[in-house]
């Protein structure tokens, strides 16, 4: 009489292997644009790159030619990543960023987020801070890559509400977990009788494999 031998179980993650030239984890935006600006000292492209204002209401932020205006700016990032949180660095006013969405092409826009703006208030303008005022947006439900942000400010209630800067931060995809049951080789020609089933399970994506031998 034959027996079946150890049954070797190993579990493999699907998430992909970082890779050498990887985009970054964090990264600020290459580009800025708005059809609303208040002047060539308050274009939309001053929102790209890291914050560097000057100070509270200063040269190197975006705003809109109407401190009631609501408006947006798109913000664009030279490596596609799927977003984990969006950090944006606003100045003069907080709490004025009633939407914040995410494309992959400028064209089709996921909401991650929605604010309500008549909490809108004045800004702490800490220099610590680069005298901005740090909204962190976690994104969830987004599991495909996107190359821009869009925010729209709802200044109604408080006034101008300045962006300095955008971060956008990677997240990481969900993985699914298989497990592989490897059968061994029996090294025995006297064998007569295989049965093999398979099940899947859905929660956790998993293979059971069941093997039952008989010898004559």
């Amino acid at each position: 009489m034959s027996f079946i031998g150890s049954l070797v179980v190993c579990s493999l993650a699907s998430a992909p292997v970082k890779a050498e030239g990887e985009p970054p984890s964090r990264q600020w935006a290459l580009t800025g644009q708005s059809s609303d600006e208040y002047s060539e000292d308050y274009v939309a492209q001053n929102a790209a790159g890291a914050p560097d204002s000057n100070g509270c209401d200063d040269d190197g932020l975006w705003a809109t030619d109407e401190r009631d205006a609501i408006a947006s700016i798109t913000l664009g990032y030279d490596n596609p990543v799927i977003p984990g949180e969006i950090n944006v660095y606003q100045n003069n006013v907080q709490g004025a960023i009633s939407l914040i969405e995410v494309s992959a092409d400028g064209t089709v826009w996921t909401t991650v987020y929605t604010g309500d703006p008549s909490l809108a208030r004045d800004g702490t303008c800490l220099e610590e801070n680069h005298y901005d005022d740090i909204l962190s947006a976690p994104v969830t439900g987004v599991d495909s890559q996107i190359s821009f942000v869009r925010i729209t400010v709802d200044q109604a209630t408080a006034g101008w509400a300045e962006i300095d800067a955008v971060e956008l931060v990677e997240g990481t995809p969900e993985t699914t977990t298989t497990t592989v049951v490897a059968l061994p080789a029996t090294g025995n020609s006297s064998s007569s009788t295989l049965v093999l089933s398979l099940m899947l399970i859905l929660s956790g994506s998993i293979v059971v494999v069941s093997l039952r031998r008989r010898s004559n």
